[in-house]
């Protein structure tokens, strides 16, 4: 699992950019300036992972305009989504 969270320049993925991509896993940490970095290495690698966001809606729809796509053994887990649905009960 890799817990990622995007800086973007903007709210709209259609007209802003991502600045910096930040993962996490239980070793280590990176941060990825998209501006001096190609991250579409990066997001090839991401599609087969376990990823673990907060308000992934948003990061994905930066993330999907830069190409991003599952493959069959990736996948979401949303802590936002989580914590509704914990604050529901």
């Amino acid at each position: 699992m890799i817990g990622v969270d995007l800086e973007t320049t903007g709210l709209n993925p259609r007209a802003d950019r991502a600045r910096l991509i930040s993962l996490s896993t239980a070793e280590r940490g990176w941060l990825i300036d998209c501006f001096e970095v190609d991250p579409h290495p990066l997001l090839e690698v991401l599609s087969s992972k376990k990823l673990i966001m907060h308000n992934g809606k948003f990061d994905l729809g930066f993330m999907f305009a830069m190409g991003f796509g599952f493959d069959e053994d990736g996948g979401i887990l949303d802590t936002m989504l989580l914590s509704q649905l914990l604050e529901e009960r």
